[in-house]
């Protein structure tokens, strides 16, 4: 006994894609074997989404929307940005606005990265030879388990609490520099932390935990290497921030997380 999932679009012709085959064979008449599996509910909802999203974006194209600025169409990759119109921001050097739509030949594609090296021949192959910028959002979310990894430090004696004192100190100069541009001095704050570091050692790891100690000093050590591979991707974002250009990629990876979420009828996280 078998089935076959096949998806139509309405007021077309055709006999529609086929999504998923669905095969039942075994002893029926155990109530387990009834219906579908998880996993092939799974299948059957990606195989949807990948039919529907694909034919919604076909369309998108064929529409393509007009800029109002400059009156024309979108680049068909789909890579676009804030259109600015002549009485808003302009760029300072540049005596007029210019139009923000991602169309060749009109700007430069700027990409963000979270240090996969794949991307340079993927954005190669698509004529951008300027090399992408480390995503802010990456870099900071490293620098958050910092933070409350050091908040979580011991400061039981006075020893301990001077110790902790310089180590949250420097995790915030840390952060400082990495913002301004000046990570090549993150190295600094590190020098400063690990003299420090043996107040701790009498610490030990619970049963379910890794000592704070040893995850912060983890921590630090995955952070400085991430910096020392990818020193090209830096920037001074700060000064990015202060232009009102992108340092990251947080608002695009924050809307589709929510609606992913939306999607499969998912409670936003606490």
């Amino acid at each position: 006994m078998g089935w076959i999932v096949r998806l139509a679009e309405t007021g077309t012709e055709g006999p529609g894609v086929e999504i998923m085959e669905v095969s039942r064979g075994g002893d029926l008449g155990d109530i387990n074997n009834l219906g579908i599996t998880l996993a092939e509910a799974k299948q059957l909802l990606a195989g949807v989404q990948r039919e529907v999203s694909a034919a919604q974006t076909r369309e998108h194209v064929i529409q393509r929307p007009v800029c109002p600025c400059c009156e024309s169409g979108w680049w068909p990759s789909g890579f676009w940005r804030r259109c600015e119109s002549r009485d808003g921001h302009r760029n300072a050097d540049q005596e007029e606005p210019r139009c923000g739509w991602w169309k060749q030949g009109h700007t430069v594609l700027t990409a963000f990265t979270d240090g996969c090296p794949g991307l340079r021949g993927i954005l190669a192959g698509a004529g951008v030879l300027e090399p992408p910028i480390l995503n802010w959002l990456h870099i900071a979310m490293r620098l958050q388990h910092l933070k409350q990894v050091a908040d979580g430090l011991a400061a039981d004696d006075p020893a301990r609490a001077a110790a902790k004192a310089v180590i949250v100190r420097e995790v915030e100069r840390l952060h400082w520099r990495i913002w301004n541009g000046k990570a090549k001095n993150a190295p600094k704050s590190i020098d400063r932390i690990r003299p420090v570091m043996h107040h701790f050692r009498s610490e030990r790891d619970s049963r379910r935990l890794i000592a704070p100690s040893r995850k912060l000093w983890t921590a630090l050590r995955a952070l400085n290497k991430s910096l020392t591979g990818q020193s090209a991707w830096l920037v001074n974002y700060a000064e990015r921030h202060r232009a009102g250009l992108r340092v990251g990629t947080a608002i695009t990876e924050g809307t589709a997380i929510f609606l992913v979420n939306h999607r499969m009828n998912k409670s936003p996280r606490r």
